[in-house]
């Protein structure tokens, strides 16, 4: 009986750190999204460099600064780290625009809402050809 019990007890401790060691960059889960910002929303002709790049600044360097799998630093190197997740440049934008909005799931959740004006400069980007400049 003291052998079941102390099998229990570790199946528990065990599963108690496994939680406790789950993703805690979701640092965007009890905060508000802002859809009234307007870094990076254009009129005309959306660019990387003009449009999108401030947006990923303001929403996504928080978390994706110079570490990890998709990391915003200099305009080059983010253009080339978008460019990098699929074949074509709109499909890596298209990525980028549903990993953000959590349409796809996101480890920080949803970032940027499917209504913000934001969201619609990317798409509008995408739209475009998904230019740099």
């Amino acid at each position: 009986m003291i052998k079941i019990k102390n099998i229990y007890l570790v199946a528990f401790i065990a599963s108690s750190l496994l939680v406790g060691c789950g993703d805690d960059d979701n640092d965007y889960e009890n905060e508000t999204i802002d859809n009234n910002s307007t870094t990076g929303v254009t009129e005309g002709v959306a660019t990387f460099s003009t449009n999108v790049m401030p947006i990923l600044k303001e929403k996504c360097q928080r978390c994706h600064g110079s570490n990890g799998r998709f990391t915003i630093t200099t305009t080059d190197a983010t253009y080339a780290n978008v460019k990098a997740f699929k074949s074509s440049m709109t499909e890596a934008g298209q990525y980028l625009l549903d990993k953000g909005s959590n349409t796809i799931g996101h480890g920080g959740g949803r970032i940027i809402s499917t209504s913000s004006a934001q969201y619609q400069t990317i798409q509008s980007w995408i739209n475009e050809g998904a230019k740099k400049d």
